[in-house]
Parts: structure tokens; sequence; C-alpha cells
């Protein structure tokens, strides 16, 4: 697996939520990134906790009290990108630790 890290930026959604996303390269078949974005997903869904895709985070974000939304991480799966949003350098140097 191959990573790439990315500092968010007013252009990107969660931009006041986060400050990094980790997208996760293209080096095989489709089905092999497929596979290993699920598997970076356990992992912080095991080390973070639970969350949401970030569309569905942002909407409940605006609708529900903060506080019940995962502040740690959450992703984005869809035809063009496979990322991780990370909260804070904390949550990055986790990640970075096992992971890059």
């Amino acid at each position: 697996m191959k990573f790439k890290k990315h500092q968010l930026d007013r252009r990107h959604n969660g931009y006041h939520h986060w400050k990094y996303f980790i997208a996760i390269r293209y080096e095989k078949d489709m089905y092999q990134l497929r596979q290993d974005f699920f598997t970076v997903r356990d992992w912080c869904w095991t080390t973070w906790g639970t969350s949401k895709e970030i569309n569905e985070w942002m909407m409940d974000n605006k609708q529900l009290d903060a506080v019940s939304q995962n502040p740690h991480w959450c992703w984005q799966n869809d035809r063009y990108h496979m990322r991780i949003y990370l909260r804070t350098d904390k949550e990055l140097s986790q990640f970075a630790l096992v992971w890059i």
C-alpha cells in the first residue's frame, strides 16, 4: 500500500474540521485498492472508534449535537477518491507509525 498525505485548505470538504487527509495510492488493480482501503478504514475504526463517510458526517454535524460526532477521523470512498480524513497532528502521527 502507498499513501500520500495532504493538508486540507479551503478547497477541500471538511477544511474546518480536519487538518489532513490520506489518499490511498493506486498501484495494483482496483479490487486490491479497495481491499487496502477497507483494511486501513478498519484500523481507524478500531483505533479511534466509529465514524461516518464525510458527506454524512458533515450533514449530521449541522443537524446533530457536534459532541455526538467522532472528532478524530472520517473517510471518503467514492468513484474518484479513497481518503481517510484526520483531525490533528496526533492522529496523523498514530497513522504514520503503523502505515507509513
